[in-house]
């Protein structure tokens, strides 16, 4: 049972809410993350919260309090004794509202309240408190501010929780204006957001929520019995967790992963909550355990019996090896392929006797505005395979060679050549200006000269009239990133879309590839992360890729200098004799790189745009953390554009890196070649709804084909187990 001395703030529920109920999560938050830091380096490589939305959601809020004050609102920070005009205690803020006139309209800002739910004592700061009136009567209406354009569930749960903790004040007779006590039921809950079309929502006018059913999510939460105060009363080693995308934004991880990695813990596979049970319920406790495991032995036979496992044991052994790779004292490869993996969905190279056009993709996505910052590909036909080397410098020292090179076969051998291909870069050189409509036009020129630089260099690549083209993405968020983009920026766009990936109705046949799945799909890594540069990181076959790069007159690391947020998910620690992490590098004995941070998605991240617009915060600003300072200076080294380019460059010729490490390709796919001078004679121009709407079905219906494929390329078994077809019998 949590005690008045366990407070729990508000935001913790949020954040529990946020990343899918996770327990460890909530019960690392407790106490001041006080578990959380019993990892040594816990303050070392703790990443802070992303500038740039704490720059926002400052001056979004700002921006709400002025349109009170334009609307004759008065600010009741600006009376308060706390001197502290962001802030006000509870007690000043219902002395304030005491003292207030008939009538009188009035807010406050960042109200802190405390009080207690089922069995937690809460504590919590509410974005806005306003007083209004109606009928000559007064009324509360609580309203949280949320850097979001999208209705949230635990937006919902922490103002239904700021609500009940008012409510029961209320129910006290503290709040008093004029002589009148404000009933519970008068008072209220509103939230407002980012609109989609730019701009934020009206604070004054804001819908008034009806939140019983949230409230009654937060009382089973809070109740004794429920699932927090479980948590809390439950060993941390104890708990479930699964580790996969939601872990990203999670500050926490750089707990989970490191300690998942010293105890060789089964969640380090990212298998879900009921699978890592049931291997535990049949003394499968760790990796080693796994890895060692006869999947056709007795025990292996009883796992598979259980109704509820749904994995492919013999791959879950193979991951479990090669993720062993990596640990301390591992040894190993740190990839290898997985049994019965199939033949997946990436085509062959040389289709027909024709080369195939490669178009490898990435779209780089401004999370902040909701729109699309860059755009990047890297276009081939050649047979060669793509590689970064390295030599021996004069102090017998290995160092990078910064050229990137293509291995092509010569006879019996093989011999170095530059790259076959061509790249297109457009990205965002300007900050968004905040008018919808102005940034509209620019997100749409930029697209624009993407598609239209591409569809040439296709046509140079190509060098006939009729080639074959297939596309290649990181991950399917790329292409739903893009489309999102062009159905924002206008229907032709869409149309243009469509002509470039060759979307037609006589034209069933798979116009692009996915690479992670892929990857993930037909290989085990020693890493648990699913990005790009995670995956690239890893020795692939004796083969490295590199991001060693020339930029202007210099050699410039470009994971290093592009190492915050993107190449910083994995640090060297220690550990002592006994497997503990040790306090002091003098007790160290053993040093390990171990995964610090999950990066199962890792677009750009958007402060490295704004160090090349100079829009960061100020590093210097006396109220800015330390690690907040320390993460801008990490984004300033970036701020060149030859250096952006650099990376975007060298993320593309990943992309091809990958997808030729990846074996064997897929003889049956087939692809009709496109008659290029069609592809790059259209013209932009006004585009009806009807045909807009057929664009988007059409895209929408390629990119289903695409995942079904996908489905239907894995092995029957991992099929049935997935429950995407029934194994039948003759009788």
């Amino acid at each position: 049972m949590v005690t008045d001395g366990q407070r729990i703030d508000v935001q913790q529920i949020g954040e529990y809410v946020q990343r899918h109920s996770c327990p460890r999560r909530f019960k690392l938050d407790l106490n001041g993350s006080a578990l959380a830091r019993e990892v040594p380096f816990f303050s070392r490589v703790l990443n802070p919260l992303d500038p740039v939305l704490q720059a926002i959601g400052r001056k979004k809020e700002e921006e709400w309090e002025g349109s009170l004050n334009e609307a004759g609102y008065t600010s009741l920070n600006d009376r308060s004794v706390d001197r502290e005009p962001t802030r006000l205690r509870w007690e000043s803020f219902v002395t304030l509202l005491n003292d207030a006139s008939p009538g009188e309209r009035l807010f406050a800002r960042e109200v802190e309240i405390s009080g207690k739910v089922g069995e937690f004592a809460l504590n919590g700061r509410m974005d806005f408190v306003v007083l209004q009136w109606n009928g000559g009567r007064p009324q509360l209406r609580i309203v949280e501010c949320k850097a979001s354009r999208k209705d949230k569930t635990y937006h919902r749960i922490q103002l239904a929780i700021y609500q009940m903790l008012v409510r029961e004040r209320a129910g006290r007779g503290e709040l008093v204006v004029d002589g009148h006590v404000i009933p519970p039921e008068d008072v209220m809950g509103s939230l407002v957001r980012l609109k989609e079309e730019g701009g934020t929502e009206d604070l004054i006018s804001a819908e008034v929520l009806d939140l019983e059913m949230e409230r009654e999510d937060a009382r089973r939460l809070l109740a004794r019995d429920g699932d927090l105060e479980r948590i809390s009363r439950t060993d941390l080693e104890e708990l479930p967790f699964q580790l996969d995308g939601k872990c990203d934004s999670c500050v926490l991880n750089v707990n989970c992963l490191p300690e998942s990695a010293r105890q060789k813990r089964l969640e380090l596979l990212g298998m879900d909550i009921s699978t890592a049970r049931t291997l535990r319920d049949h003394d499968i406790p760790d990796l080693e355990s796994l890895a060692a495991l006869d999947v056709r032995g007795h025990q292996g036979r009883r796992i598979r019996a259980v109704p509820t496992f749904t994995d492919n044991l013999e791959k879950l052994v193979a991951k479990a090896t090669v993720r062993s790779a990596t640990l301390p004292g591992g040894a190993g490869h740190q990839v290898a392929a997985l049994p019965g993996a199939g033949f997946g969905n990436l085509p062959t190279h040389v289709i027909d006797g024709e080369p195939l056009v490669r178009i490898f993709l990435s779209v780089d996505y401004d999370y902040t505005e909701d729109r699309i910052m860059a755009l990047s590909a890297h276009v081939t036909n050649s047979e060669g395979a793509l590689e970064t080397s390295g030599e021996r410098n004069t102090e017998g020292r290995w160092v990078r060679r910064p050229e990137v090179m293509e291995r092509v076969q010569e006879g019996d051998g093989e011999r170095s050549q530059e790259v076959e291909g061509s790249e297109v870069i457009f990205f965002r050189d300007a900050p968004w200006s905040g008018e919808y409509v102005r940034d509209n036009e620019s997100e749409r020129q930029l697209m624009v000269s993407f598609f239209n630089g591409l569809l040439k260099t296709v046509a140079k690549v190509g060098g006939k009239e009729r080639v074959p083209l297939h596309f290649y993405v990181w991950s399917r968020n790329d292409l739903v990133r893009l489309i999102e983009g062009c159905t924002r920026c206008g229907s032709d766009l869409l149309d243009s879309l469509t002509h470039l990936l060759g979307c037609r109705e006589t034209l069933e046949q798979l116009i692009y590839s996915c690479l992670q799945d892929e990857v993930y799909d037909r290989y085990a890594t020693g890493w648990t992360g699913r990005g790009l540069v995670v995956a690239s990181s890893l020795k692939w076959f004796g083969k490295r890729y590199h991001w060693t790069r020339t930029v202007g007159d210099r050699t410039v690391d470009l994971d290093r200098a592009f190492h915050q947020g993107l190449f910083d998910f994995h640090s060297p620690l220690q550990l002592d004799d006994d497997g503990e992490w040790s306090k002091a590098p003098a007790d160290a004995t053993v040093y390990t790189d171990f995964e610090v941070r999950c990066r199962f998605h890792d677009s750009l991240p958007v402060p490295y745009l704004h160090a090349l617009w100079g829009t960061l915060p100020d590093p210097e600003t006396a109220d800015l953390k330390h690690n907040v300072r320390k993460a801008i200076r990490e984004f300033q080294k970036a701020a060149d554009p030859g250096m952006l380019r650099a990376y975007l460059r060298a993320r593309v010729h990943a992309l091809r890196w990958m997808e030729e490490r990846v074996k064997p390709k897929n003889a049956r796919i087939t692809k009709i070649p496109l008659d290029l001078p069609d592809l790059t004679s259209f013209s932009l121009g006004v585009v009806g709804p009807v045909q807009a709407a057929l664009d988007l079905l059409r895209l929408d219906h390629h990119v289903r084909l695409n995942e079904w494929s996908s489905r239907m390329n894995l092995p029957p078994l991992d099929r049935v187990m997935s429950g995407d077809c029934l194994p039948l019998t003759r009788t």
